[in-house]
């Protein structure tokens, strides 16, 4: 039941990136470290997964949530947590990634109103 259910969220997955991909001619990404600071953007093609090569079980006996295993060498492509409503794709970054990283800087509010007034003002 739990493949059968996935299969379903699986073809809309497919169905979203297709969209997207004929909206803009490419998908792109950025990642962000947990302290915001170190970023990597990648262009390339998303992976596309049947649903034959997956099995999908629960995270833990409590049921917490669920795994999308890849059954050739598995690996957890995907991760689905009920209670926050989020579908998790996960992969390992590729080589070709470009990383980079920047030092965040807090502005003042009067300092963001001042930005995007100028920025109104300049476009107007």
């Amino acid at each position: 039941m739990i493949n059968e259910a996935f299969a379903k969220v699986l073809k809309r997955l497919r169905t979203k990136k297709n969209l997207n991909q004929e909206a803009f001619g490419f998908e792109c990404e950025i990642h962000k470290s947990k302290d915001r600071k170190t970023y990597a953007f990648l262009e390339e093609d998303l992976s596309d997964y049947n649903p034959d090569e997956l099995e999908w079980r629960w995270t833990t006996e409590t049921k917490t949530g669920l795994q999308g295993i890849q059954k050739k060498d598995g690996f957890c492509v995907f991760r689905w947590y009920p209670n926050q409503k989020q579908f998790f794709e996960r992969f390992i970054l590729p080589e070709n990634a470009y990383i980079f990283s920047i030092e965040p800087k807090r502005l003042s509010i009067d300092a963001v109103v001042d930005l995007l007034l100028d920025q109104l003002n300049n476009t107007a």
